[in-house]
């Protein structure tokens, strides 16, 4: 479809979140490190190039503003067909599933990673919880830190006891109630009665204002919507039409300009999900060549633990708009529509559920089997049993080079059955639900 290289880049940020949760035990996180800071000159740390290894920060902006795009997609496209009856429907029988869709798979995973981690054998850390006395405390602890902590209306941060990156879930979901209010009150307000100029400047004042004050979570999901309103509404498919040789020369230059601007978008888009983003560290950003200035423009409504998500915000919302302008023989596009990112981009929120416990019971002791034993760590039956030595720079050793290549594929299948028996099953719920509701079509 026009939009499935969107589903690869959600797949191939999956990967990026993988990576970054991985590399620290591997070069102690100096990959975090701004390029040229305080004589810091590490591979891993190069503009662009960090993203392969600290891209998981930028990651999670990057699923924001996809989710703000896609969510608003088919209420949008309702509206800009006339089909105001069934916006309605559509944008109640959302608000029943999303729920289910978010929340299901993360009681499921974090309920069985609650039950595993009593078993230190088996999994011997996970995230911040540890064994209790016994299985009937850790699953009461469980029960009332998921209930307290999935409510989305409050500040959220990766101190979930049972997986650091949970904390995206609920502000989901409150960026998912937000796209649906705004679509309502737009096809009420505004739909057909303010000039289609109007709305897109209002969007854009709109994200502009809330990243200026912090909200940096809101300020995704909107811009989102607000690009999927350009693309509905302004963008034109002959937009994204190739360069032909039957074309004149002026057409053929106009589109040759729209190339470019479109490849610079997105190459500044990149350059500012680079920036360094290592909490409680904004010296590794205000230290770092060619972060410096930038650094300097960040409102002071943002702390030492989140001061990059604000020029990460602004990188995804450029990249998003910048692919869906390109043109469709691209071959960034045909890159992120490639099968294997495809297939990513399909297990992608199990993937993202699933390699946290899964690290918790096996990326320590894969590390320990090819030498990467950490300082005080007790004796192993798993130290150096394939040992290998450490050859290669920061961030792209071969111990790490050859954990992932142990752990990429358990995670992939895990995610795969996953997804299967735990993710579709949490959709039928919801939609279930929804129809009994009247809501939907049985």
């Amino acid at each position: 479809s026009a939009t499935s290289h969107l589903d690869g880049l959600r797949g191939l940020a999956a990967i990026l979140v993988f990576i970054q949760h991985l590399v620290g035990q591997f070069d102690l996180n100096v990959h975090e490190r701004g390029f040229g800071e305080n004589g810091n000159y590490y591979f891993a740390s190069l503009p662009f190039i960090r993203l392969i290894f600290s891209g998981g920060s930028a990651a999670v902006t990057i699923f924001f503003v996809l989710s703000g795009y896609v969510l608003a997609k088919t209420p949008l496209t309702a509206l800009r067909d006339s089909k105001q009856s069934m916006l309605n429907k559509s944008l109640l029988s959302s608000v029943v599933r999303r729920p289910f869709r978010l929340y299901l798979p993360v009681i499921a995973i974090t309920g069985l990673t609650a039950v595993l981690v009593q078993f230190p054998t088996i999994m011997p850390s996970v995230a911040f919880a540890t064994a209790l006395p016994s299985l009937e405390e850790q699953l009461s602890r469980w029960c009332g830190q998921t209930i307290k902590y999935l409510w989305p209306f409050q500040a959220h941060g990766p101190f979930y006891p049972y997986s650091q990156v949970i904390w995206t879930i609920p502000e989901e979901l409150k960026g998912s109630l937000l796209i649906y209010f705004c679509i309502w009150v737009y096809s009420w307000a505004f739909h057909r009665k303010a000039p289609k100029v109007v709305v897109p400047i209002l969007f854009a004042a709109a994200v502009v204002l809330l990243l200026a004050f912090g909200k940096w979570d809101n300020a995704c999901f909107l811009a989102g919507m607000a690009v999927c309103y350009w693309d509905v509404f302004w963008h034109k498919e002959g937009d994204i039409l190739p360069l032909s040789v039957t074309d004149g020369p002026s057409v053929n230059g106009k589109r040759a300009v729209r190339k470019y601007r479109d490849y610079a978008m997105i190459v500044v888009s990149l350059y500012l999900l680079s920036q360094p983003a290592r909490s409680g560290d904004p010296i590794s950003s205000s230290q770092a060549p060619g972060y410096k200035t930038l650094h300097s423009f960040i409102p002071s409504t943002y702390s030492e633990w989140n001061y990059y998500r604000y020029w990460h915000s602004y990188g995804s919302i450029l990249l998003l708009w910048g692919l869906l302008s390109l043109e469709a023989t691209s071959p960034i596009r045909a890159f992120l529509a490639s099968r294997p990112l495809l297939y990513l981009g399909r297990i992608s929120f199990m993937l993202y559920l699933v390699h946290i416990p899964i690290f918790g019971a096996l990326a320590g002791r894969v590390g320990a089997m090819f030498g990467n034993i950490g300082l005080g760590s007790p004796p192993s039956f798993w130290n150096e049993r394939l040992w290998i030595p450490d050859i290669g720079p920061a961030g792209c050793s071969s111990r790490f080079i050859a954990s992932v290549a142990v752990l990429l594929p358990i995670c992939i299948g895990v995610a795969e059955l996953s997804t299967r028996y735990i993710d579709r099953p949490s959709i039928t719920v919801g939609k279930r639900l929804a129809q009994r509701l009247g809501l939907e079509a049985k």
